[in-house]
């Protein structure tokens, strides 16, 4: 019993970090262009939390890059 509803709990929580990031043709359409921008930003000096801020941006662009490349969306 406790093993079933362990399962449950995992599986409703699994698919609500899966659908919480939407793709469509429109949104993937320029992400590789704002990853090489923030990359290019990354290459001059920058504050700590400028950095912190750039890799979170960078991590979620790249994940959703993935899920693109998944659905078979063109992402330049």
């Amino acid at each position: 019993m406790k093993y079933l509803l362990l399962a449950i709990l995992f599986s409703i929580c699994s698919f609500n970090t899966i659908a919480q990031t939407k793709v469509t043709k429109k949104s993937c359409a320029k992400i590789t262009s704002k990853i090489e921008s923030i990359n290019k930003k990354m290459r001059n000096k920058y504050s700590v939390k400028q950095g912190e801020s750039y890799r979170e941006k960078l991590r979620k662009l790249y994940k959703k890059d993935t899920q693109c490349r998944k659905k078979r969306f063109k992402t330049k």
